[in-house]
């Protein structure tokens, strides 16, 4: 650098004589400055920014599709939970529910009261999807139908509560006219069956010239089912889990109003339980089928599993002094009563599928205040 310099200083020295001179200079200074060009020092690139990616945003929902005009048509397939299981209903529940469905208090109504639609505890709930519970003739055509939405427990996430949708197009549906005649209510998921009654009115007209009111009955599989509960411990002390009995009466089973009918455990011709806290009362002024909850006890307190051995046992209904109007059998195998064969998980059609655990309902029907075992019995009278 240092001789370019003293070159072009030399050559600017000298008077431009011609025009080889004179080219000679401007060749020269082209010369130094290309050579200070390339000798200067780089400048500093700027810093690379890289754009920072554009947060993901969470994928919309699709609501459920409901229709207005008809029952939901299945779409695709069964809905299937986490767990891998397609949703099923608390049938115990609901039968609880359906079997006490009744006329609206006003003369002469047959309007039913769809007290079944307000809230059904649900096993495997699968969110996003669209529930809804249909009231059809046996031929399939629909009656009445709603909406349903569904809410998970937050600690116990295979069970779950479906509820009445607060929605003008609910309002705005058909109402059931109870006329005499077979009928079957539905729980759908995406238009597909996970809970399913068979059911029958019969309507008997009045007599009385002060009220006109007709007398609606119905009657369904609540007639000869029921089941056994106790809670669904993973420590190991189920044997010590008191038994309760579910089941359902009517006053047609009874010989008078007021009659008083008990649940006893047999094994052969021995009797198991007390008479206190499995005895009935049967009043003739409630004409539909009340669920019942038979507890079991004995002299020393409540009847639990493990005073069970194996072997075949029996539920005997009956009013003192007479047959039987229930007999429920059972077996024990290994210290468990033996599952109803519709309970197995993955039972199909779903529709008719006895779940074989529920959630105990806490204070504000939605969290679940634990797990009871749930086994069915089918009465044989």
């Amino acid at each position: 650098m240092r001789q370019l310099v003293a070159l072009l200083a030399l050559l600017l020295a000298v008077p431009p004589a011609d025009a080889q001179i004179g080219g000679l200079l401007n060749r020269a200074k082209k010369a130094a400055q290309d050579a200070v060009q390339r000798e200067a020092p780089e400048r500093p690139a700027a810093p690379q920014t890289t754009q920072a990616p554009a947060p993901q945003q969470a994928a919309a929902v699709t609501p459920p599709v409901t229709t207005d005009d008809a029952p939901m048509s299945p779409t695709g397939p069964m809905p299937t939970s986490a767990a891998g299981y397609a949703p099923g209903i608390d049938m115990l529940n609901w039968m609880q529910k359906l079997a006490r469905m009744r006329p609206a208090a006003t003369a002469g109504a047959t309007q039913i009261v769809p007290r079944a639609f307000s809230e059904t505890p649900i096993i495997f709930p699968v969110p996003e999807v669209a529930y809804q519970v249909v009231i059809s003739t046996a031929s399939g055509d629909p009656v009445t139908w709603q909406d349903l939405d569904v809410q998970i427990d937050r600690y116990l996430p295979a069970f779950g509560v479906l509820t009445l949708r607060n929605s003008p197009e609910n309002r705005n549906r058909p109402v059931f006219d109870a006329e005499a005649g077979a009928y079957r209510a539905a729980i759908t998921a995406n238009g597909h069956e996970i809970g399913g009654v068979d059911f029958e009115v019969t309507v008997t007209g009045s007599d009385d010239p002060f009220d006109s009111r007709s007398t609606i009955t119905m009657s369904g599989p609540w007639q000869t089912l029921g089941a056994l509960t106790y809670d669904a411990d993973d420590d190991g002390s189920a044997a010590q889990d008191a038994l309760r009995f579910h089941y359902w009466l009517s006053p047609s089973l009874a010989s008078a109003d007021g009659a008083r009918l008990t649940a006893a455990i047999y094994r052969g011709t021995t009797r198991l339980n007390e008479k206190r806290g499995a005895e009935a009362i049967v009043r003739q002024s409630m004409p539909w089928w009340d669920a019942e909850d038979a507890q079991f006890y004995k002299d020393r307190g409540a009847l639990v599993l493990g005073d069970l051995s194996d072997g075949e046992y029996r539920i005997e209904v009956a009013e003192e002094g007479r047959d039987p109007v229930h007999v429920f059998r059972f077996r024990m195998e290994g210290g468990q009563p033996v599952a109803h064969t519709r309970s197995t998980l993955d039972y199909t059609p779903r529709a008719d599928f006895l779940t074989p655990r529920r959630g105990k309902l806490g204070r504000n029907s939605i969290d679940m205040a634990g797990m009871e075992n749930l086994v069915w019995l089918e009465a044989d009278q």
